[in-house]
């Protein structure tokens, strides 16, 4: 069988990756036609801003439906594909690691962005009513981005500062600020501990202590903020480093096990099968041609 290769894609020679302003924005139909229904990944974040289409967009092999307007953070090489059934529209944002850095530089709340850390849903749903009230600013950013007059990348940078802030007082609405800025600090934590931490140790007290917080105040951090309890995201996250490493590597299913800390091949299958409903090899399987 031939491993799947998943297209990677980049900035292209030329663009805005040789300057200093590594943004930009198009509309959708214009450069992408529609859809990507291919598993690819990207250098950069990516946002994608849907106001029409309907199907399904799998990020990191988890499904979300497309509910036009709708909102999808993509962080730096997470895989994903997306199909519209119908006509799509809507927008494409992309900017540089290094750009991003810019962003919550200026100011911590876009740390709060859904691409920000991978323990999060990489969407935030919008109203009717809201895209409306968006859509004059979205058209204005559009238009000085192609546009080449005196102070570009500032403007284009503080239009860009106003609608994300704007996406994120959508996405905390009916949460207060102490809650939105102290479970999200919490929750942010967490997942950058999980990044550098989850193959040594899974101890939930460990994590607590690593934030300072107690096992209980982290729990609940994470259910307000996450919906889910610090145990059930650790697996989450391990069940994902589980489908990378099956996909993108060539190591056998029993060594995959080993290198996640599962000792017994038994037990890895029975952990995989109970997060993904089929065993490590069958998922491979699924992957290949």
């Amino acid at each position: 069988m031939i491993h799947v290769e998943i297209p990677r894609f980049g900035y292209k020679p030329g663009d805005f990756k040789a300057t200093p302003f590594s943004f930009e924005l198009s509309r959708i139909g214009v450069q992408s036609a529609g859809s990507r229904s291919f598993a690819h990944r990207h250098s950069y974040y990516h946002v994608l801003w849907l106001i029409r289409g309907d199907g399904v967009h799998v990020i990191d092999f988890e499904e979300f439906t497309l509910k036009p307007p709708s909102v999808f953070f993509i962080a730096p090489h997470q895989v994903h594909f997306w199909n519209s059934g119908a006509p799509a529209d809507g927008y494409i944002f992309k900017f540089s690691v290094d750009f991003f850095q810019r962003l919550t530089t200026s100011s911590k709340a876009f740390l709060e962005l859904p691409f920000a850390s991978t323990s999060g849903d990489p969407v935030i749903y919008i109203g009717e009513s809201e895209q409306d009230r968006f859509e004059p600013a979205l058209q204005q950013l559009l238009e000085e981005c192609s546009a080449s007059q005196a102070w570009r990348s500032d403007m284009i940078t503080a239009m860009l500062q106003s609608i994300l802030l704007r996406l994120l007082r959508v996405q905390s609405a009916g949460q207060s600020s102490e809650e939105v800025s102290c479970d999200g600090k919490i929750a942010r934590g967490f997942g950058k501990l999980l990044d550098s931490h989850l193959l040594s140790t899974r101890e939930v007290d460990d994590y607590a202590r690593m934030l300072s917080v107690s096992p209980g105040a982290l729990n609940e951090a994470l259910k307000r903020s996450r919906g889910r309890t610090a145990l059930q995201l650790m697996s989450e996250r391990l069940l994902l480093e589980a489908k990378r490493r099956l996909l993108f590597s060539s190591a056998p299913v029993g060594e995959v096990g080993e290198e996640l800390g599962f000792n017994d091949p038994a037990y890895f299958a029975r952990f995989f099968r109970k997060g993904t409903g089929m065993s490590p090899l069958k998922f491979r399987q699924s992957y290949q041609r």
